[in-house]
């Protein structure tokens, strides 16, 4: 059950590759989600979102989630949030470790 359509779902909304193979419900969030997002990260990851021709117009899940019902979609789909995106949202891409107060 554990994917990574969070973006090819934007791309292709009815996800033939999945349906074919008989997936109907896809979990995602392993590492790193699509959101929670803010405007640094959208622009360290602006070269992927410009090769799938995304236009990334949301930062929260539940905006995500809303572009979702919006275009349709082919296969259940939920996901985790990530650590990774956490850790990006907090303290960004570098090297510095997380500190707590």
């Amino acid at each position: 059950m554990l994917g990574q359509s969070e973006l090819t779902i934007l791309v292709e909304p009815h996800l033939p590759s999945k349906i074919f193979q008989g997936i109907t419900t896809e979990i995602t969030g392993e590492g790193q989600t699509v959101a929670p997002v803010n405007d640094r990260m959208i622009e360290a990851d602006r070269v992927g979102f410009e090769h799938l021709k995304i236009k990334p117009d949301w930062h929260t899940l539940a905006q995500y989630f809303s572009r979702l019902e919006r275009q349709g979609l082919g296969i259940n789909l939920a996901t985790y949030v990530g650590a990774t995106s956490v850790r990006r949202m907090v303290i960004g891409d570098g090297q510095s470790a997380a500190h707590g107060s």
